[in-house]
């Protein structure tokens, strides 16, 4: 089921605090994974993904015909899929695109479904005052859940952009 268990710090390198909760999602920056998606093409020539890719290796349509990247479609710079070239038709009369696969490398997501220990801290002295410390937090995640909605062609993402930088 592709999940994990993880250990979250409490801060960022900054200082600022960081919190966790239910589905969130945490993004892995140093690395891409191949992802597979159907979409249904949109009249914009910009169709969203699940995630933005980083670069698209392969897309072909419903009826078998082949899209060449950086010819007939590019990335923009949200990591949407953007048409320059020859694109999948759009069917006015019943308001629907043609569905195509497509093959991409983006940064992994996961997205936290569980808090076996949502609050750990403990009570230490400092210069012989009580200091209440939170101890970092430990969560479940799992790979490729996405809280998504499909009617949402290329609007912006469903959740908040993550920080900038790293814990």
């Amino acid at each position: 089921m592709d999940q994990a268990v993880i250990v979250v710090p409490t801060h960022y390198n900054d200082g600022v605090e960081l919190d966790v909760q239910f589905f969130d999602q945490i993004v892995i920056p140093d690395f891409t994974v191949r992802y597979y998606q159907r979409v249904e093409h949109s009249q914009t020539g910009s169709d969203r993904l699940h995630f933005p890719a980083t670069s698209i290796d392969k897309v072909i349509d419903a009826t078998g015909k082949e899209y060449r990247p950086g010819v007939d479609v590019i990335m923009d710079s949200g990591g949407r899929l953007k048409w320059i070239g020859n694109r999948p038709g759009y069917d006015l009369s019943i308001n629907k695109g043609v569905i195509y696969s497509v093959n991409y490398y983006c940064k992994p997501v996961f997205t936290v479904i569980g808090l076996p220990h949502q609050l750990r801290a403990s009570q230490t002295l400092e210069n012989g005052k009580a200091i209440q410390a939170r101890f970092p937090q430990q969560v479940i995640v799992r790979k490729d859940f996405v809280p998504f909605d499909s009617s949402d062609k290329s609007g912006p993402p469903d959740a908040a952009e993550p920080r900038d930088g790293q814990v």
